[in-house]
């Protein structure tokens, strides 16, 4: 029995060689030794030495016939070397024997799924999972059945479960990782992919897929900047890795770090010349830096092809046919791709159905354009709020009320580096960025979240379980210069020597009374255009899940009345200058509008801010066309060509004082 004792636990040490050696010298000291044979014959089965196992587990049989362990092992050998039907012939006599033996069940199932019988191969795993709920091999087969069986949601589950339960398996992990990453359930995912790293740090996949999760979230630049880092960790690890040049080369764009994404994506391509989603992307970066005969050329063999299906060529193309007169081409072939593709991931199908409302609305055909822009909003799996929303603002005007904001403390800097451009999204803050990052002495550091960082942190900042804008009581001297200055001290490195850093994150509109007593001498520029045509051009855009409003007409109106309700407001309260730019006017009488804005800033006229389409800064929203090109006027009251479809925001804009009508360029102070 020592001898035995101790085969098992080398047995389950998976020390096979010597668990052997204490079974066989049980049987020279026992050959009756019926639980030896049967232990022994499973560990030769474990080595591959399936002969001499099944002879084993016969000769076990043989001295016990009644022992349900010993067909269950013989069933396992006979499965290995494909004798299914007399497997489950010994998997079933050990369950008439031992009914409630769940690795019987188990392995009767896994019979079973190798002849595809799938409804019974369920049964019987789930029936060992009731037997045995810590059975980590059942959970992850289910798993895998489940997905064989298209049921994504229910493999997710069991491949959690898996994880769950074996915490120091690296497979495991990346297994519930990947089976959520495809339902898109990222931040998930994230979290398998982060333990399987923890288990095996130099393990390059978990890297890679670690990135693609973040990458995927894509919430802010935080996430793509943790998810380069996973890239270009991977590439530490694994050099040839094309997948991990390809992601980085799409964070690298978030960016606008263009000719560095261009060599990502030409390693890639090196790497594995077939890869048509980075030479799709390629062209994509070629033509966002103007290069459109290098982007068709690089396009070429997939158009030789017809694109077989791949929608980031087709929407490439679409890109990159309006500057080659190519636009009926890449309709055909966008809408080919919606008809083939029935199994498109969503935000791929949404991403085709905008660039086809683009190129409708390009060639003046409204009617299908704005069929395809609401279909593309109708799939929004985003869900918005009226209440909460209006919530949210009363909060904000309550919160910074006159008195209230008028007695708290101000922060001690003077410094006039911030430059915030605000509005609502696409109401020309890409191109008054870009106007002013057109004078030597400003950087335009684009769509900044650290104002928003600032305000969620606030309450942990101040020491409060009070939330934001609630805890603002609690505010002094003391604890908001440190808050101001990392700010401006983050500004001063994005700087490099210039005198103004324009942040146009157009939502920094939410936190102006913050921004208020952070910066008294800090300078806000608010950009306003038509109603109408600011929300239509939002409703024509994908947005991200923080803009769950924009996918809906009459939401978009709604919201857009709080904006104008919180800007009017700030009117009364903000101390620091702001500056009112019309995009109506901006675009009408360019040079008064743009000298004031110069002026308003704080320093001295230069003509290049005139020729700002000429600058070869990178812009990486979805304007980075329009700022290349002068000024021009085919934006104005565009929303008249849809006019018919706009009965819901019309409606929820017609008690707004704003509506259809456009606002004078001012400053108050």
């Amino acid at each position: 029995m020592a001898h035995y004792n101790l085969g098992v636990a080398l047995q389950t040490l998976e020390r096979n060689t010597e668990a052997a050696e204490s079974y066989r010298l049980v049987i020279r000291l026992q050959p009756e030794f019926a639980s030896a044979h049967s232990n022994l014959g499973l560990t030769l089965w474990r080595e591959g030495k399936y002969e001499e196992a099944h002879s084993c587990a016969r000769q076990a049989i043989r001295l016990d016939p009644a022992m349900a362990v010993a067909h269950n092992n013989l069933g396992l050998i006979l499965k290995s070397i494909e004798q299914l039907d007399e497997a489950k012939g010994a998997f079933r006599e050990a369950l008439r024997l031992n009914p409630g033996l769940a690795e019987a069940h188990y392995n009767l199932g896994l019979c079973l799924y190798k002849e595809d019988n799938l409804d019974e191969a369920e049964s019987c795993i789930r029936q060992a999972i009731q037997l045995k709920a810590d059975y980590a091999e059942a959970h992850r087969d289910l798993a895998v059945l489940r997905l064989k069986r298209n049921q994504l949601d229910l493999a997710a589950e069991s491949f959690e479960r898996y994880a769950r339960l074996s915490p120091k398996n690296v497979d495991a992990q990346l297994s519930a990782g990947n089976a959520l990453a495809r339902i898109e359930r990222y931040r998930d995912a994230e979290k398998y992919y982060r333990n399987a790293i923890a288990i095996k740090p130099d393990h390059a996949d978990a890297h890679l897929k670690l990135g693609i999760a973040l990458h995927e979230l894509g919430d802010d630049r935080d996430c793509f900047a943790a998810a380069e880092q996973c890239f270009r960790k991977t590439l530490e690890l694994d050099p040839d890795s094309a997948a991990a040049f390809f992601y980085l080369s799409n964070c690298l764009k978030q960016f606008g770090r263009l000719d560095e994404a261009k060599t990502c994506l030409q390693h890639a391509l090196a790497l594995q010349p077939q890869h048509d989603d980075a030479r799709a992307h390629l062209a994509l970066v070629l033509e966002q830096m103007g290069d459109f005969e290098g982007a068709r050329e690089m396009l070429q063999p997939l158009l030789d092809k017809g694109f077989s299906g791949e929608s980031a060529a087709a929407l490439a193309y679409a890109a990159l046919s309006r500057h080659i007169d190519r636009r009926e081409d890449a309709i055909a072939s966008l809408e080919r791709v919606l008809k083939e593709q029935s199994d498109m991931r969503l935000r791929h199908r949404m991403d085709l159905h905008f660039s086809l409302g683009k190129l409708y609305d390009e060639i003046k055909d409204y009617e299908n354009a704005f069929r395809h822009y609401e279909k593309a909003n109708d799939l929004s799996p985003d869900r918005f709020d009226p209440g909460s929303n209006e919530s949210m603002f009363n909060d904000l005007i309550s919160a910074f009320a006159e008195e209230k904001q008028a007695a708290r403390a101000r922060a001690s800097n003077r410094s006039r580096l911030p430059v915030f451009i605000v509005g609502m999204p696409r109401s020309g803050t890409t191109l008054v960025e870009h106007i002013l990052a057109s004078h030597p002495l400003v950087h335009g550091a684009g769509e900044l979240e650290d104002i928003h960082k600032i305000t969620k942190s606030l309450p942990e900042t101040l020491g409060t379980n009070l939330p934001y804008p609630k805890c603002l009581d609690a505010l002094t001297r003391k604890n908001i210069d440190p808050i101001a200055q990392r700010h401006l001290e983050r500004l001063g490195r994005l700087a490099n020597g210039k005198a103004r850093v324009t942040d146009k994150m157009p939502h920094n509109f939410l936190g102006l009374g913050l921004i208020d007593l952070l910066f008294p001498e800090a300078r806000v520029i608010h950009c306003t255009r038509d109603p109408i045509d600011t929300c239509l051009s939002i409703y024509f855009l994908h947005f991200n899940k923080h803009h769950a409003y924009s996918h809906n007409l009459e939401h978009l109106g709604l919201y857009y009345k709080q904006y104008r309700r919180l800007m009017t407001h700030w009117k009364t309260v903000l101390r620091i200058p702001v500056l009112e730019i019309n995009y109506e006017k901006l675009v009408a009488d360019p040079e008064p509008t743009i000298r004031t804005l110069i002026e308003f800033v704080g320093l001295e006229w230069d003509d290049r801010c005139l020729y700002f389409h000429e600058s070869k800064r990178a812009v990486t929203t979805p304007s980075y066309d329009q700022v290349r090109r002068p000024l021009y006027k085919k934006s104005i009251a565009r929303w008249r060509h849809y006019e018919r479809h706009l009965g819901p925001l019309i409606a929820a804009l017609q008690d707004d004082d704003t509506a259809g009508t456009t606002h004078a360029c001012g400053t108050h102070i």
